[in-house]
């Protein structure tokens, strides 16, 4: 046998990473001030808000000017007594209630506004969270590809020296150099990935394009959710509350096309002058009589309550979305929190040890190169994967957010 080789001790260095981003808190704050979708809807609100005033106004009044002349085309005021100038105006009235049932139509779509302003604002938080997570466990495992790199280095440095020394095959060596190259291609993939998720950050926080963000190197570790959440989320959830908004609205526009069935009234009054033989006065009432209501206000009803009926439908189906993704997120919540406890305390300290074990078998000869690239392989997919457990935790737990309404303290 050839002489011993020097142990070699394979430590992971410490990098310097770039700045740490903000807080995810602190993303959520900047996405609600500044997302022009947020502000669209927000104008949208506030015109529902001043549609409500002429929603329950009369119509303008009309004036109409007259001349009357009993010897046309002879000018005759003033000389016949049947021939006069005069002004008319008229004001259209509505049936009682007909001016109220729009007032509430109105009324109701500010609600329908108001109720997709929270949706969105939650919809953001949610998708900011979400993509905060995915950034961390890319974040994560880039850093862990670093170390990585900087491990396989090592084995590589290793391998050729017991190559060189004829401790070894050729096979280690070029399998090092293998393996270092498929990391740097998993490196590439990830950076890819990372440019697109950040995309969309910026995007939700409306920032310039290719805005630089810091390293996202932790989540937050307190994920409360009330006792009775499921409860909360049926009253709270911003999709229900939507629904419940439109088919209020959709109620109100049965109302006001029940109403249109009946007649319209209308007043006029009118002066006129005849010169010499006097003033003229009129005053009048009137119906505008809905004649056409089998062609016209009838099938509009019509149309009306099947526009309520659809969103009563589209109510039934929204709940049972929601009920569909409460189970969904909770068993995904509890599943990523029961997997990262099984990293921590079972699969990573194994894999370590694993390692270890390997590296210092294969630096007395007792195991080939392929066991450590094994067990390497396994150490890095523990690393990897702790990451991501964490990272689906707390995506889970921003989906459960979403369901119970949760705006970011958003006003």
């Amino acid at each position: 046998m050839g002489k011993a080789l020097p142990v070699i001790v394979l430590l992971l260095p410490c990098h310097l990473w770039a700045q740490a981003a903000p807080t995810v808190e602190e993303l959520v704050r900047e996405a609600l001030a500044v997302n022009p979708s947020l502000e669209e809807v927000r104008l949208l609100l506030a015109e529902a808000k001043v549609n409500e005033i002429p929603a329950g106004t009369l119509p303008d009044p009309m004036v109409e000017f007259m001349l009357s002349d009993a010897r046309f085309p002879r000018f005759t005021v003033g000389k016949e007594e049947m021939s006069m100038l005069g002004v008319t105006v008229r004001q259209d009235l509505r049936y009682p209630g007909k001016l109220s049932s729009r007032k509430q139509q109105a009324q109701a779509e500010t609600v329908v506004r108001e109720a997709e302003l929270v949706r969105l604002q939650a919809q953001m938080v949610a998708a900011i969270r979400e993509t905060y997570a995915q950034l961390y466990a890319l974040d994560s495992e880039l850093e862990k590809l670093e170390q990585a790199l900087d491990l396989v280095q090592v084995l590589q440095e290793t391998a050729q020296a017991r190559y060189a020394a004829g401790f070894t095959t050729q096979e280690a060596a070029v399998k090092a150099v293998l393996v270092k190259t498929r990391l740097q291609e998993r490196k590439a993939d990830l950076v890819r990935q990372r440019v697109e998720a950040l995309a969309m950050l910026n995007r939700l926080c409306n920032r310039p394009l290719n805005s630089p963000l810091g390293v996202v190197r932790n989540l937050p570790s307190d994920l409360p959710l009330p006792e009775n959440w499921p409860d909360v989320a049926w009253e709270r959830s911003p999709e229900i509350h939507v629904l419940e908004a439109e088919v209020l609205a959709a109620a109100r526009e049965v109302e006001v096309a029940k109403n249109d069935l009946k007649p319209n009234v209308f007043a006029t009054a009118g002066l006129g002058s005849r010169g010499s033989f006097g003033a003229v006065a009129t005053l009048g009432v009137g119906l505008e009589w809905p004649f056409w209501r089998e062609q016209k206000q009838k099938p509009q009803l019509q149309a009306a309550q099947l526009r309520l009926s659809a969103a009563q439908a589209r109510l039934a189906a929204v709940r049972a979305a929601v009920r569909e993704a409460m189970e969904k997120n909770l068993a995904a919540w509890r599943n990523a929190q029961e997997q990262q406890q099984r990293y921590q305390q079972e699969i990573l300290p194994l894999a370590v040890a694993a390692l270890d074990a390997a590296r210092a078998a294969f630096l007395t000869g007792q195991v080939d190169f392929s066991t450590v690239i094994e067990d390497f392989n396994v150490w890095l997919e523990a690393q990897v994967g702790l990451a991501q457990r964490q990272a689906q935790a707390f995506a889970a737990w921003a989906r459960i957010r979403l369901l119970l309404g949760d705006t970011g303290g958003a006003s």
